[in-house]
């Protein structure tokens, strides 16, 4: 996925560049873009490329030949080509943000590699001179800085890896001064903190990281281990750390005293009177310019209204830029009130390097800082995200609910950098270590680590069966309790050799729910989609003799699954399919006949090929008269795949953990939005599609929401999925297409989705009525007005 977003931002800088020129050659030279993006291989990009075309492109307008590079550099990374990988790098500087992802995707792909002194070659000169020109304050106009900061993390990191730690202290000593005693870049502590350990510098490391604690700069287990690490390697570090933290602690709170004398609530309001009366305060730094601050703000509004009672104060800390200092507090107040923010405010006009909030530090809007009352930093949440918002609500309950909750959230605060490290790393060694420190520190009596704990658990016994290593899948498999992630463990350990050793315990899961769906226990949709996959798993890996005997005890809770659960519905294997197997032993006897129509219905709807089959199902099933007309009868409205897919589509869970099943859109027109929290397009037409479905939800509408997460792992997925949600305020029905149900269904590949925003609309009998994508938003408007009128 980020590909896409590259191409996109090149796409677009090639058509700033060239457009002041020519527009028929910034419409030309993205075509082109297009083309080497496209072409095959390495020598046809390379033959585009050097065409006579592009050639006499490049004499006309400087600017094209550096934005079509970009993309040949990229090829010769993802091929590892040293030589040419530098070479057509070089080639697309003057691209700005296009030359920062080929450099990027340089530094990730080598040092992947471990080709670390490579990469200290290609860029050390560089960066070695900018040092100097830094160090020695000749950065006039900040230009030096801004190139030198986001490629300084690479180079050094590269450079410890080949144990040059003088060289990374030399730049990050100075970067770190430079930065105002800070840096912009978490990853910059880790490896100055290596450095300095290194070097025998115990004192300055002692400083950097109490003040990374103290400032709570970082929400991950990592911090805590480098501290760990590095504090046990130095005499007395305890308590030489603890006297530092203590000391930071202090500056912190006369920080916060002189902040609040300082500043002027923008409409009087006593700033000190409003502090002495809570036990917790946030500042909300933020600025009417910052779009991701105002989207943060209607949740931290929620959030407020909670807890102002309870001891819960906000100060808003606006840092505005500007000389009309009458202008500046106008539009302020406008914000205000358009936002309709119920908290202290006060302004900061950024330029004003004494003013008491510029001592914080901020990196990027919106940051948020939580302090007690005598201003110890609590919390640092930074960006406007759906975790950050979820982590501020639970750190104030926490903070101020009842004592079950305090505990209970206090337990959760302390293990889940451990869950977040667990699905962040991709090397099995490092996700069974977060794991093992998970279990180790977690109060397991609490119903969400728990879950959380079974969930890691099953998805290691699914790592290590890809490994062949099936002696330490079953032991994670053995600490698996929720009956519900037992049964998609054992889905896995079912598939392979040792199949026989679980399939024990799979009846023993399979026999306790049949036992409650024949007492009328309700169980829940994901449950049962669960339960339904363990027993079609359990009947393909059993012997032949023992299947027949399994399917009639198993599959009749399960009967109405089996039309989305079968592996293949081929009319050439049919009688080997479940369905047909299950109704030849329904229809023996009387009583279960209605069973077997059901399910042979369902076989028939869901058949690539269904007036073969039914010709054969009604030959072979001569015992049920009325078979024929029942077909008729119970024949799905509309086209059949569409029935299938929007059913299979309302099986899967969302953004609530919950299966709304296809009764949320039972009689209704459906509109399915493919979409992506990363695509601008999707996310600018979710304020119109809001406006559409206040105006039509009462008349008959429903819209199904399928986000397209792939970039990054699942629970990075999860967040940006549910961030895009809370910011674009969705409301109608929210799914993942990411198979967290492991149903084996992509309604993405399903519908053969190629662009985003597609946005398929169906009628009651479910024929595709309409297809929309990009900028039809015009034709939707148009076909639900003629549907449901004004």
């Amino acid at each position: 996925m980020m590909i896409k977003h590259i191409i996109l931002a090149c796409l677009c800088l090639i058509a700033l560049q060239v457009r002041a020129q020519d527009a028929n050659i910034t419409q030309r030279s993205q075509e082109l873009s297009r083309e080497i993006l496209e072409a095959k291989d390495i020598d046809k990009k390379l033959a585009i490329y050097n065409s006579s075309e592009v050639q006499a492109l490049f004499k006309e307008n400087k600017n094209v030949e550096p934005g079509l590079a970009i993309f040949i550099a990229i090829e010769y990374i993802n091929l590892a080509d040293k030589e040419n990988s530098v070479k057509w790098m070089n080639k697309s500087r003057g691209t700005g943000i296009g030359h920062e992802n080929v450099e990027s995707r340089f530094y990730d792909k080598f040092q992947d590699l471990q080709e670390h002194q490579f990469v200290v070659d290609v860029v050390g000169p560089e960066l070695d001179s900018l040092y100097l020109i830094m160090v020695n304050r000749k950065d006039a106009d900040g230009s030096t800085f801004a190139y030198y900061r986001p490629r300084i993390s690479y180079y050094t990191k590269s450079l410890a890896a080949i144990n040059k730690q003088d060289e990374v202290f030399k730049h990050l000593s100075m970067f770190y001064q430079y930065c105002g005693n800070k840096f912009l870049n978490i990853s910059n502590y880790y490896t100055y903190g290596e450095a300095l350990l290194h070097l025998g510098k115990h004192d300055e490391a002692i400083k950097v990281f109490a003040k990374f604690n103290t400032e709570k700069i970082d929400f991950s287990a990592k911090i805590e281990e480098m501290s760990n690490k590095l504090i046990s390697k130095i005499p007395n570090g305890d308590k030489r750390f603890a006297l530092v933290v203590d000391s930071q602690e202090n500056v912190q709170r006369t920080q916060f005293k002189n902040l609040v004398t300082a500043s002027s609530e923008i409409n009087g309001v006593d700033i000190a009177d409003k502090v002495s009366k809570n036990k917790y305060i946030l500042l909300d730094f933020w600025g009417t310019w910052c779009a991701p601050c105002a989207e943060s703000h209607p949740k931290l509004i929620e959030t407020y209204h909670k807890y102002k009672n309870l001891g819960f104060e906000v100060i808003g800390i606006a840092a505005e830029n500007g000389s009309d200092l009458s202008k500046i507090e106008n539009t302020l107040q406008n914000e205000i009130a358009k936002q309709g923010l119920p908290w202290l405010q006060t302004l900061w006009l950024s330029k004003d390097l004494k003013h008491p909030a510029s001592k914080y530090i901020i990196t990027g809007y919106p940051t948020k800082i939580l302090v007690d009352q005598t201003g110890k930093v609590i919390a640092r949440i930074e960006g406007g995200s759906f975790k950050n918002s979820e982590r501020l609500d639970n750190l104030l309950a926490e903070l101020l609910g009842d004592e079950e909750t305090k505990y209970r959230l206090g337990k959760i605060r302390i293990v889940e950098p451990y869950y977040v490290k667990f699905y962040s790393e991709n090397d099995l060694e490092l996700k069974v270590e977060a794991y093992d420190r998970f279990v180790k520190n977690s109060d397991l009596n609490i119903k969400e680590l728990r879950t959380w704990k079974d969930k890691m658990a099953k998805d290691l016994v699914k790592l290590f069966i890809e490994n062949n290593d099936l002696a330490s899948a079953g032991k994670y498999h053995s600490q698996i309790q929720d009956k519900h992630i037992l049964a998609q463990s054992l889905k896995q350990l079912l598939k392979t050799k040792n199949n026989q050793d679980y399939s024990h315990v799979a009846r023993q899961i399979l026999d306790d729910f049949t036992t409650k769906t024949i007492f009328g226990e309700i169980v829940s949709e994901s449950n049962f989609n669960a339960y339904s996959q363990l027993a079609m798993q359990l009947i393909h890996s059993s012997k032949p003799e023992l299947q027949d005997s399994l399917i009639a005890k198993y599959l009749y809770p399960v009967s109405r699954q089996m039309m989305y659960l079968e592996e293949k519905v081929a009319n050439g294997d049919y009688k080997q399919s479940l369905s047909y197997r299950f109704a030849k032993i329904m229809v023996k006897n009387p009583n279960d006949i209605t069973i077997a129509k059901i399910v042979l219905n369902d076989y028939l709807i869901a058949a690539a090929e269904p007036v073969s089959l039914r010709a054969n199902l009604l030959n072979e099933f001569k015992a049920i008269p009325d078979l024929a007309t029942y077909f008729d009868e119970h024949k799905a409205l509309g086209n059949e795949k569409n029935v299938q897919f929007l059913n299979r589509l309302l099986s899967k869970s969302d953004v609530n953990d919950k299966v709304q099943g296809v009764l949320a859109i039972n009689e209704k027109y459906v509109l399915v939005d493919f979409w992506g929290s990363w695509c601008i397009p999707c996310r600018a037409s979710h304020p119109h599609l809001n406006e559409l479905y206040s105006k039509y939800k009462d008349k008959g509408f429903e819209i199904v929401g399928v986000a397209d997460e792939k970039a990054g792992n699942e629970y990075v997925a999860l967040m940006n999925w549910k961030t895009a949600i809370q910011t674009d305020n969705i409301k109608w029905i929210q799914l993942l297409a990411l198979d967290r149900e492991e149903i084996d269904f992509d309604p993405v590949k399903e519908m053969s989705i190629t662009s985003f925003p597609t946005k398929i609309l169906f009628d009651k009998d479910r024929n595709i009525i309409g297809t929309y994508s990009g900028g039809d938003q015009d034709k939707l408007d148009a076909k639900l007005k003629e549907l449901f009128g004004e």
